[in-house]
């Protein structure tokens, strides 16, 4: 509104000011004055009227140019702190912004330099935990090749992780499935093997470890259970407590003992002293309750071995004694019958034969039975190979008797292996044996086959046969077997009811 009002005296060019017109608030005319501020006015103007005719005189316009210089001065002095203002406010807000970004590189710093000294110390105690390691198999090591009895060495190994966390007592337990029950294995007061303690709660009651809460966690974890303070910790309770308090202990480590992700017992660790237990020392008993796991394995696959030798060398024994006594008392017991045909025949000297055979068969057969029980080669292969020892056998069993005998061989016989010589022969022996006591043949056929990558034994009579689903003795059937399968050979059987059995051996072999 002001500014409509002005407009007429103002107009483009305020310089021809005072300019007199008419009065717009009133009645009659008003001089106006319009003075510059600033050299182009870019301060604004000072604008002011009278009705005076003579208005302004010299010395108001004198006035009026001073207040305006003045105004001139205030608003520059109020733009320029303005600016300044500005300025600082941009200055502040930059030092501000500046701040707040090197606390930040700071803060990045300090955690970049704390990420580093963790990782330091993490090295630090890799390298302890390493080193611990390093030197508790390689004690371990020492102990294997001095103290080879397992149970001794699983000794040494719970001496050697108390030797290493300076534990007051260490402990192996393991569980027992078949009496679901907890048992003491091993136990090491110090350094130095123990006598189990029979006042253990676990001792006195096997079971106890149900409902013990340690145990019942290490098992749901599979991982170390940490007991700082057994005074305060809610989880050691009842006789236990009192127990473990008695002993002179303060804290405790149990780790578990896994095999397969299972866990199979723990390592338990006390300790006298109050420090906690640090991160490098849990790693380094869990390595150490590693090793004892692996000792448990190998004392557990040496007994598996043992029970398999023993087993093996009466598996031995039986196809041995066996293959010698049987057949041999099938030899002497075909010999009797011929001798007694002769007699009743009136054929003396004939019977005499037969008597006299049926006694060598017997002493061989005894012989033989002797050098089985000691492991020893048969002796008809100290001087002949299989195939000759076959037939000599062969036919001393069965000379004088109905069974006619008959043999073949295509190829030449490849150099066996002694253990697969002896295997050939008791099963040539077990076929005739079986063909001599159930079969009542004619003829007896053995035939031998060797070929560049395979050797085949044939052995097949005419006789009764049998059905192979039928139940039998099952000790001579199952030894050829056996004796086969050792070879990495197959034995089959084919054998039909009046139409005579077939039993064919076929062997890997080499052109060497």
């Amino acid at each position: 509104m002001i500014g409509r009002v002005l407009n007429p005296w103002l107009g483009d060019c305020p310089s021809t000011s005072p300019s007199r017109g008419r009065n717009p608030f009133g009645d009659g005319d008003i001089s106006v004055l319009v003075l510059r501020l600033g050299l182009q006015a870019e301060l604004g103007l000072l604008v002011a009227g009278s009705k005076r005719a003579n208005f302004p005189t010299p010395t108001e316009r004198l006035l009026f140019n001073l207040a305006a210089n003045q105004a001139v001065i205030g608003l520059q002095e109020a733009r320029l702190l303005g600016e300044q203002k500005r300025v600082a406010e941009e200055l502040d807000q930059s030092v501000a912004q500046r701040t707040s970004q090197l606390l930040a590189a700071n803060e990045e710093l300090e955690k970049e330099v704390a990420d580093r000294k963790r990782a330091e110390d993490a090295l630090r105690a890799s390298e302890q935990v390493a080193r611990g390691q390093v030197e508790a198999l390689a004690q371990s090591l020492d102990v294997l090749a001095t103290a080879p009895a397992p149970e001794k060495f699983i000794g040494q190994m719970l001496s050697t992780i108390a030797q290493f966390l300076n534990a007051q007592g260490v402990s192996l337990w393991l569980f027992d499935e078949a009496t679901d029950s907890v048992v003491l294995r091993v136990t090491a007061n110090g350094t130095k093997p123990a006598v189990p303690d029979p006042q253990h709660p676990i001792m006195k009651d096997p079971s106890s470890w149900k409902q013990n809460p340690i145990i019942q966690e290490l098992l749901f974890m599979a991982g170390p259970v940490i007991c700082e303070d057994i005074q305060s910790d809610s989880r050691v309770k009842g006789e236990w407590r009192d127990y473990l308090l008695h002993k002179g202990a303060k804290r405790f480590l149990a780790v578990p003992i896994l095999v397969a992700g299972q866990v199979r017992g723990f390592i338990g660790v006390r300790h006298a002293d109050g420090p906690s237990y640090r991160p490098e020392e849990i790693e380094l008993t869990q390595a150490l309750a590693h090793q004892v796991m692996l000792a448990i394995q190998l004392n557990e696959l040496a007994e598996q071995g043992k029970r398999a030798a023993v087993l093996e060398e009466r598996n031995r024994m039986a196809r041995d004694i066996h293959d010698t006594l049987a057949q041999g008392f099938t030899g002497v017991i075909v010999q009797l019958e011929a001798a007694e045909d002769a007699i009743s025949c009136g054929s003396r000297k004939e019977a005499d034969n037969h008597l006299h055979r049926a006694g060598e068969v017997a002493r061989r057969s005894l012989s033989e039975a002797r050098r089985s029980v000691h492991a020893l080669r048969p002796r008809a292969l100290q001087e002949h190979n299989f195939w000759d020892a076959l037939k000599d056998a062969i036919k001393n069993t069965t000379v004088g008797t109905a069974l006619h005998t008959k043999f073949a061989a295509q190829g030449k016989p490849p150099i066996l292996p002694q253990p697969w010589q002896e295997n050939l022969l008791h099963i040539g022996q077990e076929a005739l044996t079986n063909t001599l006591k159930y079969a009542r043949a004619r003829n007896f056929e053995t035939r031998l086959t060797c070929k560049a990558k395979e050797l085949r034994l044939e052995l097949r009579d005419d006789g009764d046969g049998f059905k192979l689903k039928d139940r039998h003795d099952g000790v001579g059937l199952t030894g050829m077997r056996e004796r086969a399968e050792q070879m990495g050979g197959i034995l089959t059987i084919k054998s039909r009811r009046g139409k005579g059995t077939d039993i064919l051996v076929v062997l890997p072999t080499t052109s060497d």
